[in-house]
């Protein structure tokens, strides 16, 4: 699908029982003016689908493949992502998780990343070039542990619940957010969702 999303053409598809995955390509013109008027039409396509899109989405960055450093290394790229995610709180609620789309948004959304190669323990003092001469395109398995501080992931999280309720999806709001609070340890949100603070 193109940039350009139609709210009829998408509901058409949905209402075959075809579940269509709704992407966004961010281009580098976009990140390096920090420009989110293609991004605010998206949104608006989005929010109107609400729940059907629910899962629905994946939003990708272009014009970097030159580029031999990861997206969440690039400052450029890491303000359009807080930016973006100050517009849009709630859009961890719509990502399709399948297509990865959240591991380069939160990557570059987090303030420290720390990156754990099993094997090898050498490949953390490595720059990328140096990791492809050595290892090609074998690469050993990488973990990241992000951290976000200020609360500002828990912030996120209470975005997707507080979307949940205005759209009637409650229960499957509070699922996702529980999700990545497990994932990144906001036991804060793991609490209030465990303690129902988000119950009627």
């Amino acid at each position: 699908m193109s940039n350009e999303y139609k709210y009829n053409e998408i509901m058409k598809l949905i209402n075959k029982g075809i579940k269509p995955l709704i992407v966004y390509q961010i281009s580098k013109e976009e990140v390096l003016n920090c420009d989110l008027k293609g991004l605010d039409r998206f949104f608006k396509t989005i929010n109107r689908l609400g729940i059907y899109a629910r899962g629905e989405v994946s939003i990708l960055c272009g014009g970097y493949d030159d580029v031999p450093d990861e997206l969440h290394h690039i400052e450029e790229v890491r303000k359009f992502v807080a930016k973006m995610f100050k517009r849009f709180p709630y859009l961890l609620y719509y990502i399709n998780r399948e297509t990865e789309s959240d591991h380069w948004l939160l990557n570059s959304f987090a303030d420290e990343i720390t990156s754990v190669f099993h094997g090898d323990p050498k490949v953390t003092e490595m720059t990328p070039n140096e990791i492809f001469d050595k290892f090609g395109t074998n690469l050993p398995r990488v973990e990241s542990m992000l951290t976000f501080e200020d609360g500002k992931l828990a912030d996120i999280l209470r975005s997707i619940i507080k979307l949940g309720e205005k759209l009637g999806d409650r229960d499957n709001a509070r699922s996702i957010a529980m999700e990545y609070a497990k994932q990144f340890n906001v036991l804060e949100i793991q609490s209030e969702i465990g303690g129902d603070k988000w119950r009627r």
